[in-house]
C-alpha cells in the first residue's frame, strides 16, 4: 500500500445481524493491509451499488442458484448478484457466449472463463460461504438427492415404518 490507507465502502442489507458482523470482520481484515472499510447498511445492496454515481465499493450479496454447474454459477454471478454497472463488457459478453454452449463443451468453456477471470480480470472475490444444514431423522425414509440441484426431493420422503 506504500504508506497510503485508501477507503472504501462495504454495502451490507439492512437489519441483518450476521451481515453486519461480517462487515466488522471485513474491517478488521482488510485494516490490517492498510483499507479503510466503512460498512453503510441499505435494504438491497446491489441495487444501491448500481445507482448512477454510488460511491460504494463492495457489497455483501450471496449467490443462490438451483444449478450447481459452472456455467449456472457464472450466469448467476454475472446477471444476478454483480451490480450491472460493475460487470466489463468483455466479461459480460464471455458469460453469454458459455452460457449459448451445450454438453461439455459449456462445461469446458466455463471452468476455461473461470480460470481466465481468476488470474486475469478478477472481476470478484468470494470471502465466506454460508450453508444452511438440513437434518433428517431416521424415520424418513425413501431419500432422493437429485444429482443436478442441492438438498432433499421432499415429495419423495416416506416415514419408515
Amino acid at each position: 500500500m506504500h504508506g497510503r490507507r485508501p477507503s472504501v465502502v462495504l454495502a451490507i442489507r439492512a437489519k441483518c445481524d450476521p451481515c453486519r458482523e461480517q462487515g466488522r470482520l471485513l474491517r478488521a481484515e482488510l485494516g490490517q493491509v492498510g483499507l479503510q472499510v466503512k460498512v453503510k447498511a441499505f435494504e438491497d445492496p446491489g441495487r444501491a451499488a448500481s445507482k448512477p454515481g454510488a460511491r460504494i465499493d463492495m457489497t455483501d450479496q450471496g449467490l443462490y442458484k438451483s444449478k450447481p454447474d459452472g456455467p449456472s454459477f457464472l450466469d448467476g454471478v454475472f446477471s444476478i448478484a454483480m451490480p450491472h454497472s460493475w460487470m466489463l463488457p468483455e466479461v459480460g459478453r464471455a458469460v453469454e457466449r458459455v452460457d449459448r454452449l451445450w454438453g461439455s463443451a459449456r462445461q469446458s468453456a466455463a471452468a476455461a472463463l473461470a480460470d481466465r477471470l481468476v488470474a486475469r480480470d478478477v472481476p470478484l472475490i468470494p470471502y465466506g460461504n454460508k450453508v444452511n444444514a438440513e437434518f433428517l431423522a431416521p424415520t424418513l425414509g425413501c431419500r432422493v438427492f437429485p444429482p443436478a440441484s442441492s438438498g432433499v426431493d421432499l415429495a419423495a420422503l416416506c416415514l419408515n415404518g
